[in-house]
């Protein structure tokens, strides 16, 4: 009982994501979205499109386990298809509608789902059977780190782009700190 309200308090929260994701969207201007950040890493809209990537195949792993026995599950690493030739460049606007489409769908899947199909259970090639439930934690998780990821590079550029905005202020030449 105590794990089917903890992933019902889980699959309401999921219902959140396109939300938060759509108000960072509003708030930061779309150059922000694709700087990277400098050193390493990627940029915010590489972190949304790889996020809008997962959630396909989310999807798959749900669908696969409601429709067999305890079938293998498909490893993936969402990472690996963002700046593939296939994916084209991140697009904020079109990662989000991707995103939101797809976490849309998947929550009117497990809407659907009863107590009995949340506790069905798949197998992953690495070792162990996760279950519905177990994905809909590994989602939000996922949601977590990735938001924070976002936020915090969106935060830092938008910043750092406030910073030299006032360090060449009106009549100064950019990079001329008197």
């Amino acid at each position: 009982m105590a794990d089917l309200l903890e992933c019902l308090v889980q699959i309401r929260a999921l219902r959140e994501a396109p939300k938060r994701l759509e108000a960072l969207a509003r708030r930061f201007s779309v150059e922000v979205w694709l700087v990277r950040p400098a050193g390493e890493g990627r940029s915010a809209a590489e972190e949304l499109a790889a996020l809008a990537e997962a959630e396909l195949l989310w999807g798959v792993r749900i669908r696969a386990i409601l429709t067999a026995e305890r079938p293998l599950l498909p490893g993936f690493d969402p990472d690996t298809l963002v700046g593939h030739p296939v994916s084209g460049e991140p697009l904020p606007a079109i990662d989000l509608s991707r995103f939101r489409a797809r976490r849309g769908e998947n929550l009117e899947l497990l809407d659907r789902c009863s107590a009995a199909d949340l506790e069905r259970r798949g197998r992953l090639e690495e070792g162990g059977e996760p279950s519905i439930a177990d994905v809909v934690a590994i989602m939000l998780a996922a949601d977590t780190e990735r938001f924070g990821t976002i936020r915090e590079y969106l935060e830092l550029r938008a910043g750092h782009a406030e910073a030299e905005s006032r360090r060449s202020g009106p009549g100064q030449e950019e990079g001329d700190d008197a």
